[in-house]
C-alpha cells in the first residue's frame, strides 16, 4: 500500500519550546515497517538539548541554519545539507535561524 500525504496536513506537536514535530510517516500511525519520517520546525534561538538514544538519525535540512553537536563534533548546517548521527552519541541542536528539517529514525525510536 502506497501512502501519500502533505506534510503540512499532519498536525504538529510541541517537542520543546519553539520546536514542533510532525510525525509524517510512522509505524504507529501509518503502519510503515522500518523508518519513521519526522518534520521539525525550530524558531530562531530554539534548541533541542543534549541527549542520546539507541538509534541513529538521518537528517535533511530544508531551510534555515542549525548548529549541531554530536560528541566532540560540531557543525553549522544550512538548507541542502544532510546529517548522520550514530546511535548512542550525545547530540544537540540549536536554531541559528528559523529552521525546517526532515529527520528519519528507525521505527523502534517512536514513542
Amino acid at each position: 500500500m502506497m501512502i501519500v500525504k502533505r506534510v503540512l496536513d499532519v498536525e504538529p506537536e510541541t517537542f520543546a519550546e519553539g520546536v514542533h514535530i510532525r510525525w509524517v510517516l510512522s509505524k504507529k500511525r501509518d503502519g510503515v515497517p522500518t523508518f519513521s519520517m519526522r518534520h521539525f520546525t525550530l524558531k530562531k534561538g530554539a534548541s533541542i538539548k543534549l541527549h542520546s538514544h539507541d538509534w541513529e538519525h538521518e537528517i535533511y535540512m530544508i531551510k534555515g541554519k542549525l548548529r549541531v553537536r554530536s560528541g566532540d563534533d560540531e557543525a553549522v548546517v544550512e538548507d541542502g545539507h544532510a546529517i548522520y548521527i550514530p546511535p548512542n552519541k550525545p547530540h544537540s541542536f540549536e536554531a541559528l535561524e528559523d529552521t525546517e528539517l526532515l529527520c528519519f529514525i528507525p521505527c523502534k525510536g517512536e514513542p
